[in-house]
């Protein structure tokens, strides 16, 4: 994603981590995004070019996680996946799997290239290399 997209949606329930991830979102995107506490708030569908950020603690478990078929990048990420988490979402359509111990500069060039393919935060390479899951690489 980068300065074409169109809009940026957080669904985070935390003061700490809207105020920090607006902040960074405002800065990579010049964009005002639109944020969530519950998975219930958010629409249904999302504009093309839509950048979404996902808080694993806030996904029902039978979540629709929209996909690059609906034109968005959605970037689910919470802390400690483990090797069976971290395919789980994979599975389920996240484009991206961020685990907050690595900071948001670890996926922030990765982002300009989520619309070609998905990224993991290092952690969650790490977690995804202890797993018998591999077809995500």
């Amino acid at each position: 994603m980068d300065n074409q997209t169109k809009a940026v949606f957080l669904l985070e329930n935390r003061p700490l981590m809207v105020a920090a991830l607006g902040s960074a979102i405002r800065n990579l995107f010049s964009v005002d995004f639109s944020q969530f506490h519950s998975y219930e708030e958010m629409p249904k569908t999302f504009p093309s070019q839509s950048l979404l950020f996902l808080a694993v603690h806030l996904l029902p478990v039978d979540a629709h996680i929209p996909s690059k078929k609906e034109g968005v990048v959605a970037v689910v990420y919470g802390e400690y996946f483990t090797p069976n988490c971290a395919p789980w979402w994979i599975e389920r359509g996240a484009r991206g799997v961020w685990d907050l111990r690595d900071g948001l500069e670890t996926i922030q060039g990765s982002l300009s290239e989520a619309e070609e393919k998905e990224f993991k935060s290092p952690t969650v390479v790490r977690e995804l290399n202890r797993s018998a899951y591999r077809d995500w690489e």
